[in-house]
């Protein structure tokens, strides 16, 4: 460790100031509100994937735009108590008309989403579902609350969902489809997302089907009003923006079991020469942390 430090007392340190990371803080406070908390995120705003950005709209007006974390489900409990506690309102999602897609050809088709399967011949049509029904059969055999208790497990982590499509389809428009499918749930190539975190997402969506369906009941039925990053907002401003340390990004943790610590090293992400060091108290009912910052640590993505 390189640098001198400064010494800041706290109880709890959370790592990231996502949705989680902040509603994680605002129970511990609802519980126990003297505990002193710290949050350290590696960006320079809260929210995590949450992000929402202003457009210009029809007729000079502008509107929010949800680039990241963009649906709600009527099943996202968690989701809709925030919003009901930030008296935040939903919206259907618009599904109407016509869609376009490319797929099996090299021209796009006209489709609607309960019927892309009968755009493809009855061949191609049946590898389709198939490869549909076994990725499923796969989900259902998931336990979302521990993942490695299925024996399969390992294998699927070690492969991505590009690579499940490539060795479980035979035609173009089986693999077409799954890759188009993978790319609209998660905004990146599906070589970039592991299998077994898929199939953990699907089994708690119910099912695949509801995982993509933006129809009433699935996971992409509503939108909030407004944007969804005003939750994470929301929620900053409750926990107090004092506890909040952005530009900050974890890079180590060290776990004292003799002596009941544990060690979070950090650094700035936005050049800061602060130097910080947090050490908390013996609590009751929370673990000990002790904070650093380690001012040679190599810059990590955020």
């Amino acid at each position: 460790m390189v640098g001198s430090n400064s010494v800041h007392e706290c109880d709890v340190i959370i790592v990231g100031a996502g949705l989680a990371g902040l509603s994680a803080a605002r129970e511990l406070l609802r519980r126990e509100p003297n505990l002193k908390i710290l949050i350290l995120e590696a960006k320079g705003r809260v929210g995590g994937r949450t992000l929402t950005a202003p457009i210009k709209a029809a007729r000079a007006a502008r509107t929010q735009i949800d680039l990241g974390a963009t649906w709600v489900s009527h099943s996202h409990k968690n989701i809709l108590d925030l919003l009901n506690d930030f008296h935040i309102g939903t919206f259907p999602q618009h599904c109407d008309g016509k869609a376009w897609c490319q797929f099996g050809l090299s021209r796009p088709r006209c489709y609607r989403s309960s019927n892309i399967i009968r755009q493809v011949p009855l061949r191609e049509a049946f590898d389709v579902w198939w490869s549909v029904r076994r990725m499923q059969r796969l989900a259902e055999k998931v336990d979302v609350n521990d993942l490695f208790r299925w024996d399969f497990a390992t294998e699927l982590n070690e492969i991505s969902v590009g690579q499940w499509i490539r060795q479980n389809t035979w035609s173009r428009s089986g693999q077409d489809v799954l890759e188009i499918a993978t790319r609209a749930l998660y905004g990146v190539e599906p070589n970039r997302i592991n299998m077994l975190y898929h199939l953990a997402a699907c089994k708690s969506a119910g099912s695949i089907s509801e995982l993509m369906s933006d129809e009433e009941g699935g996971a992409r039925a509503l939108r909030v009003e407004g944007g969804t990053q005003q939750i994470a907002n929301r929620l900053a401003e409750e926990v107090g923006t004092d506890c909040i340390r952005l530009h900050r990004a974890v890079n180590r943790i060290e776990v004292d079991e003799a002596n009941g610590i544990t060690r979070v090293h950090f650094f700035s992400t936005d050049g800061s020469d602060e130097k910080v060091k947090s050490l908390s108290h013996t609590r009751q009912s929370c673990r000990n942390f002790t904070a650093m910052r380690n001012s040679s640590a190599p810059d990590v993505s955020p």
